[in-house]
């Protein structure tokens, strides 16, 4: 879960309702704004493991954003 061109206002991955989950071994490019986003009250039960994020401005972030109502990026639309 890594990407070299991060879209601007989003994160790079954003987790809901996944209690537990653990994010390993991944990389914020530079440019990347937050790279993990969650729901507040969820990021208290996420495992972060062997990741490089010092590159991105913000490692995690909890905010009430609602993924299904974010633009896509140019390059997914077909």
């Amino acid at each position: 879960m890594s990407t070299r061109t991060p879209v601007a206002g989003s994160s790079v991955v954003r987790l809901d309702r996944c209690p537990g989950a653990t994010v390993a071994c991944e990389q914020g490019f530079a440019g990347t704004g937050t790279f993990l986003a969650m729901a507040p009250g969820e990021l208290k039960s996420i495992v972060l493991e062997g990741n490089t994020l010092g590159s991105a401005k913000k490692a995690t972030e909890e905010t009430a954003d609602d993924i299904w109502k974010l633009p896509l990026p140019v390059s997914t639309i077909r």
